[in-house]
């Protein structure tokens, strides 16, 4: 709240003065607090006020794309699939006649990965079929991509059911990487909590559950709110680890004897 009331006051006075670019920045981390807290409607209007003195003028063309990509996540997290796919649009169709930009080739990997399961939501399969593979693609050259990539896709995978293609895809993403890469820490733990998750409830698997759940431990961090907010998760992870696998073969193993 403290944070949010210093920011608050800030944007007054910058606002007051035409700072455009500092505002912005204010606005973007308003919104980061607003995220951290569930606070969806607040965010999605921080970042529509954000956009929109972005595009009057006078402020870089990278905090747009920024913006828009923010807004474009936040509506496909909230299932809001219209509106999450015209702002990942806006990028790709930006990025078709800008010839060199800063992340590029990150953002049409990762646009085209969210249009590619927009269009799969909405049964549009060709179309989804030519997006995903651009951001596979993509994900070759680029860490981000590829973990974002594994991570959307078998969760996907498993919330319809499929659960082979859910593993292969959790697997796919680690191959031949190591985990320690600090720049992408916070997808990795989101990747390695999933894998864990899978193997808690839809395997029931005790090693290789644990196995990721050790993995977590070792790269987590309290030091900020989303490391609090991942650490919240493992303790959750680790909780349902001993009521649903540990348990059940307690209980097994003294049945059986």
């Amino acid at each position: 709240k403290e944070a949010s009331k210093i920011l608050e006051e800030s944007l007054k006075i910058f606002n007051k003065y035409h700072q455009k670019k500092i505002v912005v920045s204010i606005l973007l981390q308003l919104r980061k607090i607003a995220s951290h807290l569930n606070k969806n409607n607040i965010e999605i209007n921080y970042l529509k006020n954000a956009l929109e003195i972005a595009k009057s003028g006078g402020v870089p063309l990278n905090f747009i794309i920024r913006i828009n990509y923010k807004l474009g996540k936040t509506f496909f997290k909230l299932k809001d699939y219209n509106n999450a796919l015209k702002h990942f649009t806006v990028i790709l169709n930006f990025f078709k006649d800008e010839k060199e930009s800063i992340n590029k080739v990150e953002y049409i990997g990762l646009a085209s990965l969210y249009v590619g399961l927009i269009n799969l939501e909405q049964n549009n399969i060709s179309e989804s079929k030519l997006n995903l593979k651009e951001a596979f693609h993509i994900g070759n050259k680029s860490l981000k991509v590829r973990f974002k990539y594994h991570l959307l896709r078998g969760r996907y995978f498993k919330n319809k059911g499929n659960l082979s293609q859910a593993q292969k895809s959790f697997r796919m993403a680690f191959s031949g990487i190591k985990i320690s890469d600090k720049k992408y820490q916070n997808i990795i733990i989101d990747l390695l909590m999933e894998i864990a998750e899978f193997y808690i409830h839809h395997r029931k698997d005790t090693k290789k559950a644990f196995y990721h759940l050790q993995l977590v431990e070792k790269l987590i961090s309290k030091k900020t709110i989303s490391g609090i907010q991942r650490a919240l998760r493992w303790n959750l992870l680790m909780s349902d680890y001993y009521k649903f696998i540990v348990k059940d073969k307690e209980k097994t193993t003294y049945y059986n004897a």
